[in-house]
């Protein structure tokens, strides 16, 4: 263990009808898997910048060797468990609490807009407070940071996971807890068709034309 703080990761093996499913619908799957794959690859990159232990959870055990390859075999990987999304994340922060680290913060791993100074700074802030969350554009949050003495199932019940009314609805969690909050700056996931479009023209990131 570096430090008392570790970056969790959520992935799925990129299989066809598996990962951007709704982007996939518009432009063919194939395509689809093409895309996250580059996402991985850049997160990997950008992991690497960070003196952080980097905690993996995957969707597959079986794929274990291709997340290995991709951020390293330095790192700690675990299957993701639970019944849900909210349950998922919220079993992967107890797990990484109970390997004895004091904050955490979970991120996705299709925002290629994140960078190593914005997870850094969500590590950082939650010296000052309770939960530190990233926003996405359209309703979502990209990084969710948590203490260890905050951590609470409430925080991921009752979410409608997927709409525009998760980073609201956590929001509203942290209230009832009564708990601070810092958010970071807001940024795109890329979920749609017209998600990629304004990322590429924002970026000019032509490896990403279909």
């Amino acid at each position: 263990m570096k430090n008392n703080s570790c970056i969790i990761i959520f992935c799925k093996y990129p299989e066809a009808e598996k990962v951007k499913t709704r982007l996939g619908r518009e432009i063919g799957h194939k395509k689809a898997v093409n895309i996250y794959k580059i996402f991985l690859k850049n997160l990997g990159k950008i992991l690497n910048k960070i003196d952080k232990d980097k905690i993996i959870f995957m969707n597959s055990l079986s794929n274990e060797k291709y997340f290995t390859n991709l951020f390293g075999n330095n790192n700690k990987y675990y299957l993701q468990t639970g019944n849900n999304l909210g349950e998922k994340m919220f079993l992967a922060f107890k797990k990484v609490f109970s390997l004895g680290y004091k904050n955490a913060v979970i991120i996705g791993s299709d925002v290629p807009e994140i960078t190593d100074t914005i997870i850094n700074k969500g590590i950082n802030l939650l010296d000052k407070k309770h939960f530190v969350i990233g926003p996405t554009i359209d309703g979502g949050y990209y990084l969710l940071g948590i203490n260890k003495n905050n951590l609470d199932k409430i925080i991921f019940e009752d979410i409608d996971w997927s709409t525009d009314k998760v980073f609201k609805q956590t929001c509203n969690k942290i209230k009832i807890l009564n708990k601070s909050k810092i958010l970071l700056k807001k940024l795109n996931d890329i979920d749609t068709l017209s998600d990629l479009k304004n990322y590429i023209n924002r970026t000019n990131n032509t490896n990403l034309i279909c």
